[in-house]
């Protein structure tokens, strides 16, 4: 028996904040040269408290959805395990 997979759609989301080398050098004796030159980072993308892997993930998955007539699998067992712990924790 064949089985065929195909991904037909894909969708992204990243945090909103963005902060850049120029935070870290007014806290730490470095510099926008120093880092890049060892990590090639220029920027980062952090998570505010209200940003989570589940909001992120259910925003991509929105996305994905938007864009393919397709039927969707969306895998973030770890968001889904999480959250349904904390609900527990609630009641």
């Amino acid at each position: 028996m064949t089985r065929h997979a195909a991904i037909t759609g894909w969708g992204h989301a990243i945090p909103d904040t963005v902060v850049d080398n120029a935070f870290f050098e007014s806290r730490v004796d470095t510099s926008d040269e120093w880092i890049v030159e060892r990590t090639g980072i220029r920027q980062r993308r952090i998570a505010t408290p209200t940003e989570t892997t589940a909001s992120l993930a259910s925003t991509a998955a929105r996305r994905v959805t938007e864009r393919t007539t397709s039927m969707c699998l969306v895998n973030c067992w770890g968001c889904l395990r999480r959250r349904s712990r904390s609900l527990k924790r609630k009641a």
